[in-house]
């Protein structure tokens, strides 16, 4: 499942009364039933991903509708397309790996 982070721009303005109305609500009263618990197997299962923190910077040519379709979805355009290249890695990596460059 891909990572997908979103920022309060990115988001629909909930109206305020809407809000008014979840504050008041007992929580008592929130239905979970639809909500499976994370149980150990889940846990299991998990993977932490965390920042990475050695980038390399790279020049990358691209078609200008790609570039411009990944900058309508707010700030974060490159961080977005390194996540998108990074699921197509992990996917290939595990299914059918490149050869290397130097590969004969």
């Amino acid at each position: 499942m891909p990572i997908v982070r979103k920022t309060l721009k990115d988001l629909s303005p909930i109206p305020q009364s809407r809000i008014d109305e979840l504050e008041a609500m007992d929580e008592s009263t929130i239905d979970y039933s639809d909500i499976p618990e994370l149980d150990a197997d889940f846990w299991e299962n998990a993977e932490l991903h965390g920042p990475v923190e050695n980038k390399e910077a790279v020049s990358l040519r691209l078609d200008p509708e790609v570039l411009e379709w990944f900058k309508t979805h707010g700030k974060g355009h490159t961080t977005r397309m390194a996540a998108v290249l990074r699921q197509f890695y992990e996917h290939h990596r595990k299914t059918a790996p490149y050869p290397r460059h130097d590969a004969q």
